[in-house]
């Protein structure tokens, strides 16, 4: 199973299965809802790689999610469209689409291993457009997606972006600084701890 994540505004951001690791969603009521509440919110989690550029140390597109992170709530800027798909079999096993898009948190963290470092980032649909999240499964994948499992099959590494690129890799077991992004994440969004367990089960299999 892989994972990709495009970013939509003025221009498009693609990240495929080379560089997310770990996407996680949840849709969470108020703790003291005895009926259906009109306060949910959904939230993405979504962990990936970072990697240098061999020779001159660059940071790849990933920077634009930094960035986009740091725009003001009052900028339309901060608002975008996000879809996640989840690659299985070759086919588009779930696709979800948040419309209006914000960054909840973003970090990166770094490790002494050559040009290869870790982001991870919270992002939450509006709250008053929680009905125009789009979720759909059984679906062929997408262009930007087929390149990326084209890649993967050919075992070379596909593009971060159309006009970007990616050198070198990161083995395909997350490591403990992933992980202690991962759990944080998840603890945000549900405190009890239950689902930072289960993803870091499944991460295990891997």
């Amino acid at each position: 199973m892989g994972f990709t994540l495009s970013v939509e505004k003025n221009d498009t951001l693609f990240f495929g299965e080379d560089i997310i690791s770990f996407i996680h969603i949840v849709l969470n009521a108020p703790s003291n809802s005895r009926a259906k509440s009109t306060n949910n919110y959904i939230t993405m989690n979504v962990v990936g790689k970072l990697h240098a550029d061999d020779g001159n140390g660059s940071n790849s597109e990933t920077i634009k999610l930094f960035q986009w992170a740091q725009i003001p709530a009052e900028n339309e800027e901060a608002y975008r469209s996000v879809t996640a798909e989840v690659i299985a079999s070759g086919k588009c096993f779930r696709k979800i689409t948040f419309n209006q898009a914000f960054v909840v948190d973003y970090s990166e963290r770094y490790t002494d291993t050559k040009g290869i470092g870790e982001f991870a980032m919270t992002i939450r649909q509006k709250i008053d457009k929680i009905d125009e999240v789009e979720v759909d499964g059984g679906l062929p994948i997408g262009d930007g997606a087929s390149a990326a499992v084209a890649a993967a099959a050919a075992g070379t590494s596909g593009d971060f972006v159309s006009t970007g690129s990616q050198a070198g890799g990161a083995g395909g077991v997350m490591n403990n600084i992933g992980r202690a992004a991962v759990t944080a994440a998840l603890n945000k969004v549900d405190p009890s701890g239950t689902a930072a367990i289960v993803a870091q089960a499944g991460l295990d299999k891997k």
